[in-house]
């Protein structure tokens, strides 16, 4: 069984669940067809920083749909800022971060996130405007930095 952990966070009141879906959607494919590679199975948890966003919402309903794990930080556990990122960063462990463009909160997590040597794919709030740090590619490894 191969564990992979992915923080979804960021983007804005506006950024659509379609965008959301199909980063997931693309990602876990990806992470499935790794793991089969290996003769194995995978096992997903979605983190995200509460239903109370919209990215949060729509990464927990993707989850819950997908029959996936999903851990959440929400806005009530700590007030967003510096100290709140590097916990989610410290406790969540993700393996990989699917981050949408559109908030300073989501850009020092990706920053983190990179300084870790997580693997961030950055995306633009829409579906069809995706920037990838890797492009075409949704790998579960670890950036080197």
């Amino acid at each position: 069984m191969i564990f992979k952990r992915v923080l979804v966070c960021g983007g804005s009141h506006n950024t659509p669940w379609a965008a959301v879906l199909d980063a997931l959607d693309t990602l876990a494919d990806n992470l499935r067809q790794e793991a089969a590679l290996l003769n194995n199975e995978l096992h997903l948890t979605i983190i995200h920083e509460g239903r109370g966003s919209d990215v949060g919402s729509y990464a927990d309903g993707w989850a819950v749909a997908n029959k996936v794990s999903t851990e959440e930080f929400s806005f009530e556990w700590m007030p967003a800022g510096p100290e709140r990122n590097e916990s989610i960063i410290e406790l969540g462990r993700p393996d990989v971060v699917i981050a949408f463009v559109g908030n300073p909160s989501s850009l020092e997590l990706v920053s983190l996130s990179r300084k870790a040597g997580i693997d961030v794919h950055l995306l633009a709030t829409s579906s069809q405007n995706r920037q990838k740090d890797a492009p075409e590619q949704h790998s579960s490894s670890r950036s080197q930095t």
